[in-house]
């Protein structure tokens, strides 16, 4: 199997998960970010959607061992059509996810609500050139404040960025 992205790393690391965490994570592609959060749980779930049937069958491929531990799961959706049946998330994840930087709509007040009390959500980007990162930032931290979410702490490393958003 290939190496994890460093960009993956960075942003699984800043999420400070705990052993009983239930983590959703939108845009999971082909699952890459699975291994480096389900090593983390213990009691804990991880969820995992992407609008890709293509995507989710090779995540659930990859990740077959958590599936089977019944650590991990993969549907195809997208963030704005999720079941929140699952709910609340202790962690939301996305990377590199631009929804959240191109249009700030009802998906964030949806997944706002999907949070646990104490939870968070994470959004996080490696743009193509790091100008980029000032106008993506501008962008995230504006929606997350007009749907209601609070606490917005941001951290950046070189090429990286991201921002750590609660409701309450």
């Amino acid at each position: 199997m290939a190496a994890i992205p460093q960009r993956i790393l960075w942003a699984v690391g800043g999420l400070q998960l705990s052993p009983e965490h239930r983590v959703l994570e939108i845009g999971c592609g082909i699952g890459v970010s699975c291994a480096p959060i389900c090593e983390r749980l213990a009691g804990g779930r991880y969820h995992a959607i992407d609008r890709s049937e293509k995507m989710i069958a090779a995540a659930r491929a990859r990740n077959a061992a958590w599936v089977a531990q019944g650590r991990a799961g993969f549907e195809v959706a997208d963030a704005a059509s999720i079941d929140v049946s699952d709910a609340p998330f202790d962690r939301i994840l996305a990377i590199n996810v631009n929804l959240f930087w191109r249009q700030a709509d009802a998906t964030l007040e949806r997944l706002r609500l999907s949070l646990a009390p104490e939870g968070r959500l994470h959004l996080a980007f490696e743009p193509p050139h790091a100008a980029q990162i000032a106008d993506i930032a501008h962008a995230c931290m504006h929606g997350l404040s007009l749907y209601g979410f609070r606490s917005l702490v941001q951290r950046r490393e070189d090429r990286y960025w991201c921002v750590q958003a609660a409701h309450r």
